[in-house]
């Protein structure tokens, strides 16, 4: 074999291992891509599952803490509770008169009254018609997380040691000296933990900035539509349920989810008509966000039941005949105290069992298909 041939032979063999190499290159490359995206994937189901979540804690907090109107800076000037989505009263305070179904879709003020039974101008409901929460309307919770919201507290741990001493009266008692976590108020505030006053709560309340941090911005959002008996729900088929079968309007409610950037709007007319053209700039960069995220649709009920053992959240640390409290406020028992034996006898006192102030989640249900005609 003569030396060019040689010298042949080996570039065909130098270039088909570099056309190998290229080509397992551009498989791991592909694949690698493939990971990705399914990475990212996995990434926005968990986001949607996390603003579930959110959604569903929000609906759950509405429903007893009632819809409070704020002053300009974000004061709270109502405070009334709201009675549940659905008013758990069956009789007009103060009457024998059953209240009528209508009456009954709360949030409802502390005592409802109607001019034919008292003569009053009370309103009964805590919500005006076509404005959230009203049946029929929607709220809408892009979730970017403010540079410092209000009610803030500070990352820092108070330490409570308890006392190790037997012979201190407080021996072993879990006293709450330093509060932990550490509101976190305005630089102009001084706290003064040992006796705040109410002006130091309500200076909590305010936002100090508003601005959002960049990076918790277009991940995730929820949208809540308090259902009004109107709604065509699909099941997986495409045919439309009965409403016998879904739950008491008013208590019921479709929760939108979303990971990505639209900020909870359904579609580019909505944006236009709430006038919020600016959050996007142009209708192609919207359409093209909507179509980059995930989104998905469950309605769930919401009920009035909650739990017992409401006396554990306030029962002190009991004394040793098992009978007399101690004599201070803050001798209770840690909330991870499962039961306390004293005597032979088991007092439940741990503050991990509260009272369920907030009702329940009767049930969730992930649709196959979103309601029909945007109802969502």
């Amino acid at each position: 074999m003569t030396t060019s041939a040689r010298s042949g032979f080996a570039i065909v063999i130098v270039t088909g291992i570099i056309a190998m190499l290229a080509a397992l290159v551009m498989a791991f490359l592909a694949r690698s891509r493939l990971d990705l995206g399914q990475a990212d994937q996995v990434v926005s189901l968990a986001q949607c599952r996390l603003m579930l979540h959110a959604g569903i804690s929000f609906v759950q907090e509405s429903s007893r803490l009632g819809y409070a109107r704020m002053d300009a800076n974000g004061r709270c000037q109502d405070p009334r509770e709201g009675w549940g989505w659905i008013d758990p009263r069956v009789k007009y305070p103060g009457t024998t008169t059953d209240m009528s179904p209508d009456d009954r879709i709360g949030p409802n003020a502390h005592r409802p009254m109607t001019p034919a039974l008292s003569g009053a101008t009370d309103p009964i409901h805590l919500w005006v018609p076509g404005q959230w929460p009203a049946p029929g309307t929607v709220h809408r919770a892009p979730m970017q997380r403010l540079t410092h919201p209000p009610f803030a507290v500070a990352p820092i741990a108070a330490r409570n040691p308890m006392p190790t001493d037997p012979a201190l009266p407080t021996f072993g008692i879990p006293f709450l000296s330093n509060p932990d976590p550490l509101p976190m108020v305005p630089a102009t505030v001084t706290l003064n933990i040992a006796a705040p006053r109410a002006v130091d709560r309500k200076e909590w309340a305010v936002p100090v900035d508003r601005s959002y941090v960049t990076e918790s911005a277009g991940l995730g959002w929820f949208r809540v539509r308090r259902e009004d008996g109107t709604e065509v729900i699909l099941d997986e088929d495409g045919n439309a349920l009965p409403r016998a079968k879904l739950g008491t309007p008013g208590a019921t409610f479709i929760i939108t989810v979303g990971a990505g950037a639209s900020r909870g709007w359904r579609d580019w007319a909505e944006v236009v008509a709430a006038g919020a053209t600016v959050e996007f700039g142009s209708q192609d960069l919207f359409e093209n966000l909507v179509a980059a995220e995930v989104r998905q649709w469950y309605r769930i009920e919401w009920s009035p039941a909650v739990g017992g053992g409401e006396d554990t959240a306030f029962a002190f640390a009991r004394g040793n005949d098992g009978q007399k409290p101690k004599s201070t406020w803050y001798e209770t028992y840690p909330v991870n105290t499962s039961r306390h034996v004293d005597q032979g006898e088991v007092f439940m006192n741990s503050a991990s069992m509260p009272r369920n102030y907030l009702g329940t989640i009767r049930f969730i249900q992930r649709l196959a298909f979103p309601p029909v005609g945007g109802a969502w």
